[in-house]
């Protein structure tokens, strides 16, 4: 299988990368953010939860597809799993109009190879309170949401999911890949760390969802190529990878 070959040619021709970090490229140290400074912008409160003991947590884990329909999520609810999943460690928004460099020393919930950070969240809202229905993408330093669609697209965004349960959630999260971030760095194998990365990333999800008492389930089985259009990225660029949907 193709799988197989290209899974074999990228271990075994991994690209070398001198392991002192003065030595690599600008490009190597510098983490990109990506942000819609155009679109309106929803400020997530940084009041967050408390969560639940870990152990609790994992004994109690497991997905659902039932949601009820009457339920929202709080804004609460929501900026806690943003957060704890994909943010930036230490004060929320703290590195807002930041230089790069100060950036560049930031540090997320979950590891990533060579601290790349490729991954990208969007989050398609149906139920969520205090916030208009729509699709966003999370801003990191600022730890806000930017609108680059309102409810109307929501209901081609569902025809594009593939699980009719799915659109009964109160929320569905998109994890997304900017694939240059990486292969600027590792070349091909650079896809295999992307994919371990949004694991990690999906767990923090899970837990979260689990640890605030929401029903929620992963899922991979949506059409790729109309979710990119629905979210205006270019698949050379960047492209959707996993799905969790999220609810009461």
């Amino acid at each position: 299988m193709l799988s197989k070959l290209f899974h074999k040619k990228i271990t075994n021709e991994r690209p070398y990368t001198p392991r002192d970090p003065k030595d690599w490229p600008i490009s190597w140290r510098t983490v990109y953010f990506k942000e819609y400074p155009r679109f309106d912008r929803v400020m997530l409160p940084i009041n967050f939860l408390e969560l639940k003991n870990l152990k609790d947590v994992l004994e109690k884990r497991h997905s659902t597809r039932t949601f009820d329909i009457k339920k929202e999520i709080t804004l609460q609810e929501l900026s806690t799993m943003l957060y704890y999943s994909a943010g930036i460690k230490g004060t929320p928004g703290k590195y807002r109009d930041k230089p790069q460099m100060e950036k560049n020393k930031s540090r997320r919930f979950y590891p990533s190879g060579g601290e790349r950070y490729p991954l990208e969240v969007y989050v398609a809202i149906k139920r969520i309170s205090e916030i208009n229905s729509g699709i966003y993408h999370y801003n990191l330093p600022n730890h806000s949401l930017e609108q680059l669609s309102d409810k109307e697209c929501l209901s081609e965004f569902y025809e594009a999911l593939g699980e009719p349960w799915a659109k009964d959630a109160a929320v569905v999260f998109i994890i997304t890949a900017v694939w240059d971030r990486n292969f600027i760095k590792y070349q091909d194998f650079g896809y295999n760390i992307i994919l371990t990365e949004t694991g990690h990333m999906a767990q923090n999800l899970i837990l979260l969802s689990e640890s605030l008492d929401l029903h929620y389930c992963p899922f991979i089985g949506f059409d790729n190529k109309k979710i990119n259009k629905i979210l205006d990225i270019d698949e050379e660029n960047e492209s959707s990878l996993y799905m969790i949907a999220g609810g009461k």
